[in-house]
């Protein structure tokens, strides 16, 4: 056969009706070495299979936390910020997974399979730099916002002063004359 596997088309035999399709399966199937080392490859598979899994689960822990759904979740996490610390703290945790993740083997040989994962560790890298700059942007608004009304309170409270000031003046004044 030449390397080729083809399906043999139906074959007219002398002295029968009907035809008849040749196939070696059955020959084959009864020797037992074959059957043996078709075991021996499914189970090969499978541990080769286990392995990879084995290697991308180790990616699932960065997963859930740099979601590639980046607006809804960032918007759902600011929400859920009550200070500026907490800013800070979603902020370092991305900024831990670029570098864990830096520091992950760009290639993996598992058995005979090598794993390239330079496209996951840039993926992973760029997302957590999309989520820290969102974060920051945040951070900003959140600031600018508590700035002004720090402003705010501070014109009362000196508004408050003069109007005290003025009517300490004004009973001194009288006090004088």
């Amino acid at each position: 056969m030449r390397g080729t596997c083809i399906m043999c088309p139906p074959q007219k035999v002398k002295g029968e009706d009907k035809t008849f399709v040749f196939s070696f399966f059955n020959d084959i199937a009864q020797v037992p070495q074959i059957k043996e080392q078709a075991v021996i490859l499914s189970q090969n598979i499978h541990h080769v299979l286990t392995s990879i899994t084995k290697q991308v689960n180790k990616w699932k822990k960065y997963m859930h936390r740099c979601k590639f759904d980046n607006d809804l979740y960032v918007k759902k996490s600011v929400a859920d910020l009550l200070s500026h610390l907490a800013y800070n703290d979603k902020m370092q945790l991305y900024s831990n997974i670029i570098q864990e993740v830096d520091h992950l083997p760009l290639m993996n040989m598992v058995l005979c399979v090598q794993l390239n994962m330079e496209t996951a560790v840039q993926t992973f890298r760029e997302k957590a730099k999309e989520c820290i700059q969102v974060l920051g942007k945040q951070l900003i608004i959140s600031v600018m916002e508590d700035l002004h009304k720090l402003e705010a309170k501070l014109q009362v409270c000196f508004e408050i002063l003069k109007e005290k000031e003025n009517s300490i003046s004004i009973s001194m004044y009288e006090a004088i004359y």
